[in-house]
């Protein structure tokens, strides 16, 4: 699924936010770490 489209609706700059739950614009934020992770799915056959 493919949400970059919010991304560009959002994320205005490297360090401006806006908000769509609070609805409030220009929230500053920085990045602390990132990660990455896989998502796995597992079917099982009982």
């Amino acid at each position: 699924m493919d949400l970059s489209h919010l991304d560009k609706k959002y994320f205005i700059d490297p360090h401006i936010y806006n908000c769509p739950f609070c609805k409030r614009n220009n929230v500053s934020y920085s990045l602390i770490d990132t990660f990455s992770f896989l998502l796995v799915k597992v079917y099982v056959n009982y």
